[in-house]
């Protein structure tokens, strides 16, 4: 398997991360707009996990092969990263209604 291969797997995962962890964070919304504060902190919770998860792949994956990026795979990578720095604010400010 080539380096790009490998490292397109590496930011798919990632990528996947992020997603689960918007998901979860959307879940969060509506319980608590149902007045379930315990659930929405519990996915909550979760979004934090994928987001680390997320992060750990990204991490990994540009110590082992950040120097073999092209420059498409380097716009995607900014695209994650803002994606991400997104999501985890929102995550890390949550606080559900009274």
């Amino acid at each position: 398997m080539m380096d790009k291969e490998i490292m397109h797997g590496i930011a798919k995962t990632a990528m996947d991360g992020i997603k689960d962890a918007e998901m979860q964070y959307e879940y969060a919304e509506e319980a608590a707009e149902h007045g379930n504060h315990e659930a929405a902190m519990l996915h909550i919770e979760e979004a934090r996990k994928r987001l680390e998860g997320a992060k750990m792949w990204y991490d990994r994956g540009m110590k082992m092969y950040g120097d073999h990026i092209d420059p498409l795979a380097e716009t995607m990578m900014e695209h994650y990263r803002k994606w991400y720095r997104d999501v985890l604010d929102r995550v890390m400010t949550f606080k559900p209604k009274a």
